[in-house]
């Protein structure tokens, strides 16, 4: 908290974002050879979890942190406009800035022993991972600036915990009566009918977490359906070859009526 409020604030929140987002991949890219950044110890899964922990929860923070020691009139103001950036500042509207700048900001002293063609090759790669993820998740952003400008207009801004715990609420889960390997085998076979369509299966790895529970557990790491999904359980193939022809018949008994 008191590394925040050293924090000297000259942006409304989306450029606050923007300006995190760049800081903290940016750090994160330092730690790979882009050479090989799809290989292992790499995990596209990784920025998934830092936008929707980290970076977040610090987004949160400095809402609140940033209201303290402003009058009623100057908070208005700041989470109008901000929420307004929202809008101006959206995702597909600043691709290309984000994209210099991430470049501007990455190639400060990184070259090290590749060629400059060689380097912005690669790291273009990886801000394409980083821009899909941050595209995905910027309404979390949104709702958080959404629910603190409720909050102030209700009389009480709110604390950081009541904030975060609002945001965390408005996501619930579907209930299934699947295991693990089954959902994953099901959305496995979904997207190999085109069914469903994903520029990359972490994508479907983090929608089941997001979004649906098992029958054993509410939470199911993306970690847990990317090895299902890769590596298929036959027990699980088994059950959807059983349920598959369940629903052959009743499809067909459905178009006779």
């Amino acid at each position: 908290m008191e590394e925040l409020k050293k924090f000297e604030i000259t942006s409304y929140l989306v450029e606050e974002l923007e300006n995190r987002l760049l800081r903290a991949f940016n750090r994160e890219a330092a730690e790979y050879d882009f050479r090989d950044f799809l290989k292992p110890p790499f995990d596209p899964l990784d920025l998934e979890r830092r936008i929707q922990g980290d970076i977040l929860d610090m987004f949160i923070k400095y809402i609140y942190v940033r209201s303290k020691p402003l009058s009623s009139v100057e908070i208005n103001n700041w989470l109008t406009i901000s929420l307004n950036q929202f809008k101006t500042h959206s995702p597909d509207k600043r691709k290309e800035f984000l994209r210099e700048a991430y470049l501007d900001y990455a190639s400060y002293g990184n070259y090290k022993t590749r060629s400059k063609k060689e380097y912005y090759s690669n790291e273009e790669s990886f801000f394409e991972l980083i821009f899909d993820s941050y595209n995905r998740n910027f309404y979390l952003f949104e709702q958080a600036t959404e629910q603190a400008k409720t909050n102030f207009n209700q009389g009480y801004l709110g604390t950081i915990q009541s904030i975060s715990s609002q945001n965390s609420q408005q996501k619930k889960k579907l209930k299934t009566n699947l295991t693990v390997s089954e959902l994953a085998y099901l959305f496995k076979v979904l997207n190999a009918e085109k069914i469903i369509s994903s520029r990359y299966n972490s994508d479907i790895y983090s929608f089941i977490s997001d979004n649906f529970s098992s029958k054993q557990q509410e939470d199911i790491s993306t970690k847990s359906i990317k090895n299902h999904f890769e590596d298929p359980d036959p027990a699980a193939i088994t059950f959807w070859q059983g349920k598959f022809a369940n629903l052959k018949e009743m499809a067909k008994k459905d178009k006779e009526k």
